[in-house]
Parts: structure tokens; C-alpha cells; sequence
């Protein structure tokens, strides 16, 4: 096999530099051009290995590069799994906020039912005492009324005793 020219393994280098320079996770395109590349590194690192001496700088050229990419990536897992975490941090403490503000919600209501319940029981004793307070002034009425159907009995049966049977009534003028 021949060796790669000296340019293609600093090209393949630069590209690598400029991939970790980029300030975001590389997409799976990216991702798999990325992987692509540190194969065909690996495949030209057992290249140099075959070749003469002249390659040996090529070589751990090479070498460096797949190890700092390799700290790259490893800086990035490192960097996500952080990233994971907090979110999870911030998801567990608005788990935790939702919750109290729906166990603050159902107390609400518990609460509202609890008044509503005592308003009904007020108005159904209300109702039962204007009930009662209505019943009373029937009655009241009615006993008025026979106890005035009884005086003027008495008043008539009065007046024509003591006026006799033939008296004419001028009470009423």
C-alpha cells in the first residue's frame, strides 16, 4: 500500500480541529462524517506503521489527533451528561411545584366544599325556621281571626241584652 501524502493527514487533522471547535453537538451527518474520518485516521495510522521511517512524525501526528479528539468527545459526553442532569434537576423541581400547587388546588376545594356544605345546612335551617316563623303567623292569624269572630259575638250578644231585642245598632256610625 502506499503511504498517504503528508496533506491528506493534515487535512484530515484540520477537519477534526474545526469539528471540535464547532459550539454545538455534531448531527448524525456529522456525526457519521466524524466517525468516517477517525476510520480512515486509523486506517492510515497502520499505513504509516508499514512505511518507512520518514512516516513516524506522521504517525504520532496522527496519533495526536485521534487522542485529542478522543478527549473531545469525551469532554462532550461529560458535557451532556451535565447538561442531562441539570434538566432533570429543573424537571424534579417543577415535579415538585406542580405538585404543591396542585395539593394547594385540591385544598382550595376541599375547602370550598366544606363551606359550600355549611352554607347548605344554614339555608335549609333557614328555610326551616321561616318555615316554623310562617306556621306561627297562620296560626297567630287564625286565632286573631276566631278570637275577633268571638268578641264580636260577645259585643252582639252584649248590646242585645242589655239594648233588648228590638234596639236599633249605632255603633257602627
Amino acid at each position: 500500500m502506499n503511504a498517504p501524502s503528508d496533506s491528506a493527514v493534515a487535512a484530515i487533522a484540520d477537519r477534526q480541529r474545526h469539528r471540535r471547535a464547532e459550539p454545538h453537538a455534531p448531527s448524525g451527518a456529522a456525526w457519521q462524517a466524524a466517525v468516517s474520518d477517525c476510520d480512515h485516521l486509523l486506517t492510515i495510522v497502520e499505513q504509516l506503521r508499514g512505511a518507512a521511517p520518514s512516516g513516524a512524525a506522521a504517525e504520532m501526528s496522527a496519533i495526536q489527533v485521534l487522542r485529542e479528539d478522543i478527549t473531545h468527545r469525551e469532554a462532550q459526553v461529560a458535557e451532556r451528561e451535565q447538561r442531562v442532569w441539570g434538566w432533570r434537576l429543573v424537571a424534579t423541581a417543577r415535579d415538585a411545584e406542580v405538585q404543591r400547587e396542585l395539593e394547594a388546588i385540591e385544598a382550595r376545594e376541599s375547602d370550598l366544599q366544606r363551606r359550600e356544605a355549611s352554607l347548605a345546612q344554614r339555608e335549609a335551617a333557614q328555610a326551616e325556621k321561616e318555615a316554623a316563623h310562617a306556621a306561627r303567623a297562620s296560626a297567630l292569624e287564625e286565632e286573631h281571626a276566631r278570637n275577633t269572630r268571638t268578641l264580636r259575638d260577645e259585643v252582639a250578644r252584649l248590646r242585645s241584652r242589655v239594648l233588648g231585642p228590638g234596639a236599633i245598632d249605632t255603633s257602627g256610625m
